[in-house]
């Protein structure tokens, strides 16, 4: 017997292992290709995040349109991933912090972390295009393929995200792209790959988890409450389901989604799926949001409901409560909006609302002369009122100097050569172009008094509480409410008002929201 046999018998095994690993996409078989990425990589400016990340970009570019294999491009944009995950992240926290209107510093950072997105979709995009077009490809490269699939989505998404962050309200192109990476896992019976048994994502729950944050309208969202609602879809978001069966029924809850600029809109009566188009099924969520809140609401402790500690709080309870209207029935608006165009004063923040109302807010023109104005006028920005109805207002930047302004905060406007004054809530913003910034703002009502309010304290002192009161509240029907420090004003205290016919006294019903720098609260009379 030869004794050269076994050999060369063991070297063409271990030539078809080789062969085998590099089509599956397993094994250490890529150790050349990380070690050019690698050094690639040493010779970026760690000092300098942005430019590594515009670089990566174009690094991206390049390997989208080389002619290497699939399995090779794919390894090389995993890499990059991995490379930018912690830059990333430090961007997207930098944009959690960040305040209307939006400095230059957030905004690059904002462009930057969205083209690296982008270019990264479009990578994983362009391999799924390149396997989709021969079977014998596809079937060799089939995980490369089907984690491309679900990796174009997730960074899609997550472009998404970036945009909420910086209240815009992301690519309206996204959503044809969902459309064709459904279709195609669709084709090739991948709707329910995952890539990792431990964190069993689908195409279809991201998709999912778009469409719902979509329809809770993030560009009104400050923050804090952005992430909360963030965190509770990527929890709980896989129990609304997205199908192309016909609905059995026309019920809330449901709707419609297709490759639409703005998305799932809501499923009307007598309404049938067409082709390209999908269900989107909230009632299982709702259902499971119903009985948290029902355990928030009877003093459930957030853990054993399945939520995170701050949900104790009620501010929680009332995120949630307005998440489920929203995704069971698509919001209207209920005035029609005019056109109007004036410049307006606009002040935000309690405390400088107060200082506003007793200086500067009663001008009726900047010319004229009033003890305090000075103190007023510095916190006063300049806006112009694009329209308005019965319940609020839009306004556009009309200054490059504005102060910092966030959603959910409470804010004085006073339109110039007027004397009004309007209590409103920011509850959107959006940034347009590249310095500009737009809101919306709720009325609460009309001017504010500021006042104060006695608190009795445990050694028997009294302490007084600023607060602004507001006697018509739009949102209580036209009843009184109240402007307070968060925590400071109890159910059950009482404030007595001198007016014309004699002195009224209010007492405190319960706090109704909490908002950025202050807390509502329902009034009644006694």
């Amino acid at each position: 017997m030869d004794m050269r046999i076994p050999a060369l018998i063991s070297a063409r095994m271990a030539r078809l292992s080789l062969f085998k690993n590099v089509l599956q996409g397993d094994g250490d078989t890529v150790s050349p290709v990380s070690r050019e990425m690698s050094r690639w990589f040493a010779d970026l400016p760690a000092d300098n995040p942005l430019t590594v990340i515009d670089s990566l970009g174009q690094r991206v570019l390049e390997i989208s349109t080389s002619t290497g294999s699939a399995n090779r491009k794919f390894r090389q944009l995993e890499q990059i991933i991995g490379y930018a995950e912690p830059m990333l992240k430090r961007l997207e926290q930098q944009l959690d912090q960040c305040r209307l209107p939006i400095d230059s510093a957030s905004k690059q950072a904002a462009n930057s972390a969205d083209q690296l997105l982008k270019s990264l979709s479009e990578g994983y995009m362009h391999i799924v295009q390149a396997l989709d077009k021969s079977n014998w490809q596809r079937r060799l490269n089939s995980k490369v393929f089907a984690t491309s699939l679900l990796r174009s989505a997730q960074l899609i998404h997550r472009r998404a995200m970036v945009a909420h962050r910086a209240h815009t309200p992301g690519s309206p192109r996204r959503w044809k792209l969902f459309r064709k990476l459904l279709s195609m896992a669709q084709k090739h019976q991948l709707i329910d790959y995952s890539i990792d048994t431990r964190n069993p994502e689908t195409l279809e729950q991201v998709v999912v988890r778009d469409c719902l944050m979509n329809l809770v309208d993030p560009v009104s969202l400050e923050s804090a409450e952005l992430g909360r609602i963030r965190f509770y879809v990527e929890r709980f978001g896989h129990l609304a389901q997205l199908t192309t069966e016909q609905p059995a029924e026309h019920a809330k809850a449901l709707f419609v989604f297709s490759e639409a600029p703005r998305g799932p809109t809501q499923l009307a009566p007598d309404q049938t799926l067409q082709e390209k188009e999908y269900l989107l099924d909230c009632r299982p969520l709702i259902e499971r949001a119903t009985q948290q809140l029902s355990g928030l609401r009877q003093g459930l402790h957030a853990t054993k409901l399945g939520l995170p500690m701050v949900a104790n709080e009620a501010s929680y309870a009332f995120m949630l409560s307005r998440c489920m209207e929203q995704w069971s029935d698509a919001k209207s608006r209920r005035h029609i909006r005019r056109d109007y165009q004036p410049l307006a004063e606009l002040v935000s923040g309690f405390d400088p609302i107060r200082n506003f109302l007793t200086s500067a807010a009663f001008r009726r023109r900047k010319s004229d002369k009033q003890e305090g104005v000075g103190k007023g006028l510095s916190v006063a920005s300049e806006w112009r009122i694009l329209d308005q109805s019965r319940s609020g207002f839009g306004l556009r930047q009309a200054s490059e100097h504005t102060r910092h302004i966030s959603v959910g905060e409470v804010v004085a406007m006073r339109p110039l050569e007027r004397s009004n004054v309007h209590i409103c809530i920011v509850r959107r913003a959006r940034n347009v172009e590249d310095k500009d910034c737009e809101l919306g703002l709720e009325r609460l009502g009309g001017t504010g008094m500021p006042t104060s309010i006695d608190k009795t304290l445990p050694d028997g002192h009294t302490h007084a509480i600023p607060v602004l009161l507001l006697p018509r509240v739009q949102c209580f029907d036209g009843g009184p409410g109240l402007l307070a420090p968060v925590g400071d004003v109890n159910k059950g205290m009482s404030l007595l008002v001198a007016q014309q016919d004699g002195n009224v006294r209010f007492e405190v019903t319960g706090s109704f929201e909490r908002l950025a720098s202050c807390e509502l609260i329902q009034l009644r009379r006694v």
